[in-house]
């Protein structure tokens, strides 16, 4: 937690500036640095780094995204202090599209707002400066053509690739600050390198110096900053669709009664808002969804399960991803396990199994019971991990942690059902929708 106040932050920092950007350009790359400042505090900048894609069209041509790009990247810089007015210099932002930013600083925030114990309403967390009185002319893109898909180095993203293997030679591989599990993911799906499209981005040393001296510091809904970065890779790209591969378990909170989400900018909530915005504000012409919306994180491991030659490679620990490993104690770690253990054998995926660890009993309930905070992190609902649970106590040798815990988990959560289920809120277009029906089928 920061041990700076949030309304004495507010108070002695209330301006902050998000100044501009500059596209500089050469033959390969498109590089843009964005000039934002805490006034009376501290000036930043980021830079990210965009290969010229086939699409033959320059961030010059695209300012109107690499601006609302620079308007998400804002956020882990604002954060610092929250100041209450946020001023935007000449970046052709309009009175119309407030609504949608203040809901997700709201909403995007919500993780930090509760860590940092700040209770505010909406309106009141912050107020834009310096609109435009009209929006700007929507931006056409002709000729789009295929898919680009986010990779994290993840389960989830290793299934859509699959899926969608089929399609192989529409489909680009995006990759936002590769980790190694990262490239090995597209590598064993067989994209070569002419189908992945690299950004690189770089935030300003100076916010790690200012959290470290106690400014406001959380979780920042880094798949909004994703959604907004890939806009821009696909309209330079030349792709028609953006195909993210986020569960429907994502919109569950993690406190009963709260809107508090870590995965906000993954749910189902953020998606359609993303979707109206970019329709109203930015293009007709990019189509932004879930491919996995559908399912729940169960369903994705059983597919997963299928394609062991990912298990030795993939990696969904944030305690160890840097260093391209498992910690093995860790609520993604233990959740990761819970929900492969009933399809496949962990045995090439850890070197200790998280489920034999008998000291993460209380992790363990925090993600199966619903008077607990589930974790923050990105891991599915309680009653999957409960069901998963039942599952493997029904095997002729459970794992210590959940024999350990028999009695406290409920009875009444059935993984069949889970299995069958397919949540019909979501965006798929038709073709993707039939084509994951198929492969769900045929499992």
């Amino acid at each position: 937690m920061s041990t700076k106040s949030y309304n004495t932050l507010r108070n002695d920092f209330p301006h902050f500036s998000y100044r501009g950007f500059e596209i500089v350009s050469d033959r390969d790359f498109d590089t843009v640095q964005y000039s934002f400042g805490i006034e009376g505090l501290q000036d930043f900048s980021s830079t990210y780094r965009f290969p010229r894609g086939r699409s033959g069209a320059s961030l010059e041509e695209l300012t109107p995204f690499v601006a609302r790009l620079g308007l998400i990247e804002a956020l882990s810089y604002w954060k610092l202090t929250c100041s209450p007015n946020f001023h935007l210099h000449a970046l052709g932002i309009a009175h119309e599209e407030i609504p949608f930013w203040q809901h997700l600083f709201y909403n995007g925030l919500s993780e930090f707002r509760y860590i940092n114990n700040i209770t505010t309403h909406q309106d009141e967390f912050v107020q834009f400066h310096g609109l435009s009185k009209t929006p700007s002319d929507l931006t056409t893109l002709p000729q789009l053509t295929g898919n680009l898909i986010p990779i994290g180095g993840g389960k989830d993203s290793i299934v859509t690739l699959e899926a969608l293997s089929n399609l192989k030679e529409e489909n680009t591989v995006f990759l936002l600050n590769p980790r190694p599990a990262c490239t090995r993911s597209a590598e064993i799906a067989g994209y070569h390198k002419a189908q992945v499209l690299e950004v690189s981005r770089s935030l300003d040393p100076q916010l790690l110096k200012l959290n470290s001296e106690g400014f406001l510091n959380g979780h920042t809904p880094f798949s909004a900053l994703l959604a907004f970065t890939t806009l821009v890779g696909a309209a330079l790209n030349g792709n028609r669709y953006i195909v993210l591969s986020n569960e429907g378990s994502a919109s569950e909170g993690n406190i009963a009664g709260q809107d508090v989400n870590h995965q906000y900018s993954k749910s189902i909530d953020f998606e359609s808002r993303f979707r109206a915005y970019v329709r109203s504000f930015l293009s007709h012409d990019i189509e932004y969804f879930s491919f996995l919306r559908p399912l729940h994180e169960v369903q994705i491991a059983r597919f997963f399960a299928m394609h062991e030659q990912y298990f030795p490679i993939f990696r969904s620990c944030n305690v160890g991803c840097y260093e391209d490993r498992w910690c093995e104690r860790c609520p993604k770690c233990l959740f990761t396990a819970l929900i492969l253990a009933p399809f496949a054998s962990l045995d090439s995926v850890f070197e200790h199994n998280p489920l034999e660890n008998l000291d993460l009993q209380d992790l363990l309930l925090d993600l199966c019971l619903p008077d607990r905070m589930k974790p923050f992190e990105c891991v599915g609902t309680r009653e999957e991990s409960t069901a998963c649970a039942q599952q493997l106590l029904n095997h002729e040798n459970p794992p210590k942690l959940l024999a350990e815990l028999r009695e406290r988990l409920s009875s009444h959560v059935q993984l069949e059902r889970l299995l069958s289920d397919w949540n019909s809120e979501h965006f798929l277009p038709p073709s993707f929708e039939h084509l994951l029906q198929e492969r769900i089928t045929d499992i």
